[in-house]
């Protein structure tokens, strides 16, 4: 059973070790470059931000983290969402519990919107984000990778109320 709760200072390392395992991997996240603890610290504190965390109910073992955060190309009103799942959770209801969960307290911190920029080339993303009510509506076209390599992100929106 998946129980969800918000993310606290002490969370840090582990969200990091996850996030940064991600990102190692490849071909899951848009993200090309590893966190610092600073970095994730910084990210707990901010009181424009909300992380939650989805842990095991029996083991208190972590299997996933999402986050929405304000981001300067979006509306005021439109927060940037990420979800990180460990790969042995994947398509095990973590993604819904942590995006049922934060949609809700998105919306009662005066959040009107949500938007998942995905890769294109990580139809897994883009299907969890259909899966979760999400929309497309933007693509960024051939935005390189840190090797060079173009590809398209896809904008997708969840409206809140």
């Amino acid at each position: 059973m998946v129980t969800v709760r918000r993310a606290v200072q002490a969370d840090a390392q582990a969200l990091l070790t996850l996030l940064n395992g991600i990102i190692r991997r490849g071909g899951t996240t848009a993200m090309q470059y590893e966190w610092s603890i600073g970095e994730m610290t910084a990210l707990i504190a901010n009181p424009e931000c909300l992380v939650n965390i989805a842990e095991d109910r029996d083991s208190g073992a972590m299997l996933g983290f999402q986050y929405i955060e304000p981001e300067d190309r979006l509306p005021k009103d439109m927060a940037d969402i990420a979800t990180f799942v460990a790969p042995d959770g994947t398509r095990s209801g973590v993604g819904r519990a942590l995006t049922d969960m934060t949609c809700a307290e998105a919306r009662s911190l005066g959040w009107r919107a949500l938007d998942a920029t995905i890769r294109a080339d990580n139809p897994a993303g883009l299907a969890f984000y259909d899966a979760m009510g999400f929309r497309d509506y933007h693509v960024y076209r051939s935005i390189p990778l840190s090797d060079g390599t173009p590809v398209d992100r896809i904008s997708k929106k969840r409206n809140l109320d």
